[in-house]
């Protein structure tokens, strides 16, 4: 994923037409295909980055701006005075859980102090609540199965703005709830409305799936064309890192209540026979199976896994 997001928006960057155009700007990827690293079959090595970002400074004049930083970092968005600023996308989705904290300060000032005065959790994401279901006291329709997720039916009727930024802050809340064991519930139920439609929106345009066809025309180099449906999308290696996030803790939370099930005394029933006689037998009830038929469908990687079965004979 970070060499896809790296050389993408390098081209991006560069106002390249085709990643054939990209290989010509660099002399670092004269032989290092640019359309490998875009379809994710090949990754790229820190020596290749920085001589990518030697020459950004030398050849094209960019002096801060380090394209490296779209691997060790995250994609760009414009802050308040139209600089570009890099999103800390890896630490959101794979970083230390104290780098979590870091995004929520980042996102909400206000959250640092909220932190060091030891209040809950659901009053320091207050307001990426607010921002999500449009106050800090959703209505209980949202903890209700059947019923359609809020925070997707309001994105889709255009009710609430979803930007990069938040959706970055709300997966550094995701991975911290679960972490915690607290609004668990809340947050997978957060996330599951922002993959719905809004995180397709923010991440495939990142790193489009590659169409690009004609990837090397050096007279020298001659090999067999790999078709582009071979490799997955961003987008899909993206949903992909969720569910292997979230697999192994929903596998735990069913592991340990089928453990205390196995904790519940077996229970006699008397039972009356035609002849007169009694017998009893045991019966041993699952009484916790309940919460896992609750949590069913309310977890991201169940969300998921059920949205996998739609990209069968197509690739996000």
């Amino acid at each position: 994923m970070r060499t896809q997001l790296w050389v993408h928006q390098l081209k991006q960057l560069m106002d390249a037409k085709s990643f054939y155009e990209l290989n010509e700007k660099f002399e670092a990827l004269n032989t290092n295909y640019s359309s490998d690293y875009a379809n994710g079959s090949t990754g790229v090595n820190s020596t290749t980055r920085k001589l990518v970002d030697q020459e950004l400074k030398t050849k094209y004049g960019f002096e801060s701006l380090k394209a490296s930083d779209f691997y060790l970092i995250g994609p760009t968005v414009e802050d308040d005075e139209g600089e570009l600023e890099f999103i800390r996308l890896w630490d959101a989705l794979a970083g230390p859980i104290e780098g979590l904290w870091e995004i929520l300060f980042w996102y909400d000032f206000s959250t640092e102090l909220q932190h060091e005065l030891g209040l809950s959790f659901k009053v320091k994401i207050s307001l990426i609540i607010a921002r999500l279901f449009n106050t800090t006291e959703p209505q209980a329709e949202w903890l209700q199965k059947d019923r359609p997720n809020v925070v997707a039916e309001a994105y889709r009727r255009g009710e609430i703005l979803v930007d990069l930024r938040l959706l970055t802050a709300v997966i550094a809340v995701w991975r911290l709830a679960n972490f915690m064991k607290d609004s668990v519930h809340l947050a997978d139920y957060m996330m599951i409305g922002l993959l719905d439609k809004a995180a397709e929106d923010l991440v495939s345009p990142l790193a489009p799936k590659l169409t690009e066809i004609n990837k090397n025309r050096a007279t020298n180099k001659i090999e067999k064309p790999k078709k582009t449906n071979e490799y997955p999308s961003f987008y899909r290696n993206f949903l992909q890192h969720l569910i292997n996030l979230d697999s192994p803790k929903v596998q735990r939370f069913n592991e340990v209540v089928n453990k205390f099930n196995d904790y519940i005394p077996a229970r006699p029933n008397l039972i009356s026979h035609k002849d007169g006689s009694e017998t009893f037998e045991f019966e041993q009830n699952n009484g916790f199976d309940h919460f896992i038929a609750n949590a069913e469908g309310t977890r991201v990687s169940e969300c998921l896994k059920s949205k996998f079965q739609t990209f069968r004979g197509s690739a996000p």
